[in-house]
């Protein structure tokens, strides 16, 4: 279940001194790098890192441009069609759920017929003279 610790290293107060052995062999293994090349080796790599990582959050920042520019074209086309159909603007201020209310009356208006609806309409004219007669 993970890694256990059987005996605890001793803490050296001073480290040993590099042998000759170990000395030649590090010049032999690495390059003679100077501080200021290390520096500027460090400086490449950390440039190349936020030239990356900027790359990277501009492709992101203009995909996500891209997506909300279509959507935006997506809601003007349909703004525009609503128009078209029902000559007047859509109020963005209606919910769905009253909008959906009103294209459903109309719906039911537009199935019956006008000739049935003037006569219900003059029926109930009439019932309201009767109710209250007009001077």
């Amino acid at each position: 279940g993970g890694l256990r610790i059987k005996k605890q290293a001793p803490a050296r107060d001073e480290p040993e001194p590099l042998t000759r052995g170990f000395a030649a062999s590090l010049l032999r293994s690495g390059e003679d790098l100077t501080e200021a090349e290390i520096n500027r080796r460090a400086s490449e790599m950390a440039a190349s890192q936020i030239k990356h990582v900027q790359e990277a959050a501009t492709d992101k920042h203009e995909r996500a441009l891209s997506q909300l520019r279509a959507r935006v074209e997506r809601a003007e086309a349909w703004k525009a069609e609503f128009e078209k159909a029902f000559g007047v603007a859509p109020n963005l201020h209606t919910s769905a759920t009253d909008m959906a209310a009103r294209v459903q009356l109309a719906t039911q208006i537009q199935r019956r017929s006008f000739d049935t609806l003037a006569r219900q309409a003059k029926a109930l004219a009439g019932l309201i003279e009767e109710i209250e007669p007009t001077t």
